[in-house]
C-alpha cells in the first residue's frame, strides 16, 4: 500500500530504510484472503455488504501497532480500543484548533513531528478511550 510516510519519514530520519503498513483482520481466513488482489478488488467492488459482514463477525475495538527498529533499538507502542479510528484525525484536529485559536507556533512548512505536542496528544488519545502500551 503506498502510504504519505515512504515520503516524509525519510526526510526526518534519513537512515530509514523500510515502511511497511500490515493489515490484520483479527482472523487468520481473513488474513489469508487479504493476500490475494482478486479478494481485495471484491471488498472495494461490494464494500457495503463487506462492511456489513466486517460488523458483524468482526471485533469492536481497532489496534494500531507502531514498530521502529534501528540498529541501536527497537521500539514498539500498541493502541487499541473501540475508538481507535479517531487515532486518523486526533492530530488534524489538534493542529486546526490550535490554529483557529492563534496557538500554533510554527508558519510555512511544517514537519509532522512539529504538528502537535507530543504530551496533549497523548491524552486526547487517553480521553478517547484508547489504551496505550509499549
Amino acid at each position: 500500500m503506498k502510504s504519505v510516510d515512504t515520503v516524509t519519514l525519510p526526510r526526518l530520519f534519513p537512515t530509514l530504510r523500510h515502511i511497511a503498513f500490515i493489515v490484520d483482520t483479527g482472523h487468520a481466513s481473513g488474513n489469508f484472503l487479504l493476500q490475494f488482489e482478486w479478494f481485495r478488488k471484491q471488498i472495494a467492488r461490494h464494500q457495503s455488504k463487506a462492511i456489513k459482514i466486517a460488523r458483524r463477525i468482526g471485533s469492536k475495538r481497532g489496534v494500531l501497532r507502531i514498530e521502529v527498529s534501528s540498529g541501536l533499538r527497537n521500539r514498539a507502542q500498541t493502541f487499541y480500543g473501540e475508538r481507535s479510528y479517531m487515532l486518523a484525525v486526533l492530530p488534524a484536529v489538534q493542529a486546526a484548533t490550535a490554529i483557529a485559536g492563534g496557538q500554533f507556533p510554527h508558519r510555512g512548512i511544517v514537519p509532522p513531528t512539529a504538528h502537535v505536542d507530543r504530551a496533549a496528544l497523548y491524552d486526547a488519545i487517553r480521553a478517547e478511550g484508547i489504551e496505550i502500551t509499549g
